[in-house]
């Protein structure tokens, strides 16, 4: 399916953890029109610059384009997204001024929630906390668990409103050794035999070994949605 590339502005900013320097800006798109997406989706935010000195191809014209999860539930023609200051990229986004205009094009991805498949674990790390809090923006969904490694308590994004919310069984994890994260989740599986379904989303390192392990388990790839960042 083509996917449009939207203009969209900048009309909110919070930082949500100093340690990491970590923005959630709100965007409304130009026109206003609605932005269909399924929560968990992201975007490709495109810029237009030219090649630098040294190049083979200096002063031409190039595009480039850096992928944002979505941190918001579908809402109209606004979306959030969740970045660090990392990368001259990521930069220049958190140095946008209010009302400053971006391209994004999307969305795209297909980490999103599976019909009839709750209860169901959700794991993420870091920046991959940030679709998961899409899918929840939108729906707790029932007789869910969330699992979410970081490297500091403040570095726990949303934490306060996963806390809050009716129903999930939260799991916060700071800095853990990846053995301990291992037993806590075979702990939790041998308890709650019910859970059937997983959702893992962040980077390789965090994220291949809980994969390893459902596998190991005897899970069927089908009942993992996995997502990496790198």
């Amino acid at each position: 399916m083509d996917r449009p590339t939207l203009t969209a502005r900048l009309t909110g900013r919070r930082l949500l953890a100093a340690p990491s320097q970590t923005f959630l800006l709100s965007f409304t798109t130009e026109d206003e029109a609605d932005f269909d997406f399924v929560p968990g989706q992201f975007v490709s935010v495109v810029t237009d610059s030219t090649y630098p000195d040294g190049h083979n191809k200096a002063g031409q014209p190039r595009q480039e384009t850096r992928a944002y999860s979505l941190a918001s539930a579908p809402r109209g023609p606004h979306f959030e997204l969740c970045l660090n200051r990392v990368g001259a990229f990521s930069e220049m986004l958190c140095d946008l001024a209010m009302e400053d205009m971006i391209r994004v094009h999307g969305p795209h991805g297909t980490f999103t929630r599976r019909d009839g498949q709750a209860p169901a674990l959700y794991v993420g790390a870091d920046a991959g906390i940030v679709p998961i809090r899409s899918i929840f923006r939108a729906a707790v969904p029932p007789h869910s668990t969330l699992v979410q490694i970081a490297a500091t308590r403040e570095d726990l994004l949303f934490r306060d409103e996963f806390a809050a919310s009716p129903g999930l069984r939260y799991l916060p994890m700071v800095a853990p050794e990846a053995a301990f994260v291992e037993a806590q989740i075979q702990k939790l599986l041998s308890a709650h035999t019910e859970i059937q379904t997983a959702y893992l989303c962040g980077l390789n390192a965090s994220i291949s070994p809980i994969r390893d392990l459902l596998k190991s388990l005897g899970w069927d790839r089908k009942q993992i949605v996995f997502e990496r960042y790198d």
